[in-house]
């Protein structure tokens, strides 16, 4: 009986002790309880728009996380909607007949809402072209096929020359750049590509794909110039095409400037560390590019460049119509100012940064050297020039050529250093365009413009420094391709 009693008091603590731990992990549980996960939900989920309709919202409502929302609009038969978001808010608007979807993501959860567009009464676009489409392309591709969606832009550039106003609104011609990686998975090699800007059919003055140059630091990609408002959040809608058919859509939407207050006083600053990068020739007339690295500036800078509108040099707009560049590129700004004519003799050039109002921004001096010919140099004669491709620039056509470098790099660095302009059979093709001597790798790029290309033509293009001096010759032979 006394052994009995003994182990009773062990019991009654060892049942005391297992209570409070199982207490304890209960209140461990209740105060480590998982946050709630992230959700995201879009209401309406369906939208349904005849072509023509006025535009409706999509609201999304996201729960476990405060993170920027990460819109996708993916559009099938084409480009059928346009779509501008703010916030937790998407404004779409009808395009054209079709189907298709936006995509709301935050911490990689998303919703969906599907849109429909259907033709207008009567047939407008589903009867004739709804029909040939519907039914020849339709029918071969499926009608629904969802074209790839291309998000990975590089970068999206205002190219302030080729600016205008119509009416109280200015535009301004955006660039924008494509991934390397994307561009090389899609072969853009040869593409076409058609733009709605805001919806509406948008222009699209110059599709270019290029290597690499010093300045760019890419080693493929492709561009293009685009016209859209400098001053509203701007949707542009890029539809690629192959042999006419669709094969892929990209969206960017471009955050619009803020409005300069033409009243605000600003203390113009000077630039003493603009690097000259290289000259160049774009129809009208040569452009000088300068590199200013950003250092303890980058807050000054970055005022000017949300003002910035024109370049002047010397007092004067020196080609009609372009207004120059200034680019953000990471750690610097690339300045293409619309120079004239360099000349062949030096010269000290002032370069004045200014707004719409003439309101200066910034200055800097660019000395020019007028390039030296040694009495040695002889003129090379370049044999093994092959065609990369044809691209049109307005107002005219330009073949891009590349001469492998080889044994011939001393004298090709003369070339580079010297060129001034390409002529073509004697001529400056297109007026005020010289052309373009660019060294990429082993290689280098000659972008000759040359008016109207013909096939099946043998054109003997020279290469010529300031003062006329011939530097190299090319006897090319320009050949459709297939």
């Amino acid at each position: 009986m006394k052994k009995g009693r003994k182990f009773l008091p062990i019991l009654a603590a060892a049942i005391f002790a297992f209570a409070m731990f199982a207490f304890s992990a209960c209140g461990s549980d209740k105060d480590n309880k998982p946050k709630d996960e992230v959700s995201v939900s879009l209401n309406p989920t369906t939208l349904t728009f005849t072509v023509g309709d006025a535009a409706k919202t999509v609201t999304a409502t996201v729960k476990g996380s405060t993170a920027e929302i990460d819109w996708l609009v993916i559009p099938s038969d084409g480009t059928v909607i346009s779509v501008n978001h703010v916030g937790n808010t998407a404004t779409v608007t009808p395009v054209g007949q079709g189907t298709g979807k936006i995509r709301a993501t935050v911490g990689g959860k998303y919703a969906e809402c599907s849109v429909t567009v259907n033709p207008k009464a009567g047939g407008d676009e589903g009867g004739d072209e709804g029909g040939d489409e519907g039914g020849d392309e339709g029918g071969d591709e499926g009608g629904d096929e969802q074209l790839p969606e291309i998000t990975a832009w590089e970068s999206v550039n205002d190219a302030i020359y080729g600016e205008v106003t119509e009416g109280d609104v200015d535009y301004i011609w955006h660039h924008i750049f494509l991934n390397d990686a994307v561009a090389k998975a899609y072969d853009f090699d040869d593409y076409e590509a058609t733009v709605k800007v805001d919806g509406a059919d948008g222009e699209i003055v110059m599709t270019q794909p290029f290597n690499a140059d010093a300045v760019t630091a890419h080693t493929y990609h492709m561009q293009m110039r685009i016209k859209g408002n400098k001053y509203q959040t701007t949707v542009f809608t890029i539809t690629f095409k192959k042999d006419g058919k669709p094969v892929a859509v990209g969206t960017y939407t471009r955050a619009g400037d803020e409005m300069p207050d033409p009243d605000e006083e600003f203390e113009p600053i000077t630039i003493e560390n603009a690097e000259f990068v290289e000259k160049y020739g774009v129809a009208p007339g040569e452009f000088v590019r300068f590199k200013v690295v950003k250092g303890d500036n980058a807050a000054k800078l970055a005022d000017v460049k949300q003002k910035f509108d024109h370049i002047k040099v010397d007092g004067e707009a020196k080609i009609s119509g372009a207004k120059g560049e200034m680019l953000d590129n990471g750690d610097h700004y690339l300045i293409n100012v619309p120079i004239g004519s360099v000349g062949a003799e030096n010269k000290t050039f002032t370069i004045t940064v200014l707004t719409g109002a003439d309101v200066l921004l910034a200055s800097f001096t660019y000395d020019y050297e007028a390039p030296v010919i040694g009495d040695d140099f002889e003129a090379i004669e370049i044999n093994d020039a092959e065609l990369i491709e044809k691209y049109g620039v307005a107002p005219g056509e330009y073949l891009k050529l590349k001469v492998n470098i080889g044994d011939n790099d001393a004298v090709l660095t003369q070339v580079k250093d010297n060129f001034a302009k390409a002529l073509v059979n004697g001529e400056q093709k297109i007026p005020g365009a010289a052309g373009q001597f660019i060294k990429v790798g082993t290689y280098y790029e000659i972008h000759v413009p040359i008016g109207t290309a013909a096939s099946g033509t043998e054109y003997t293009i020279t290469i010529v420094s300031a003062n006329d001096t011939l530097l190299a010759t090319i006897v090319f032979t320009y050949t459709e391709a297939d």
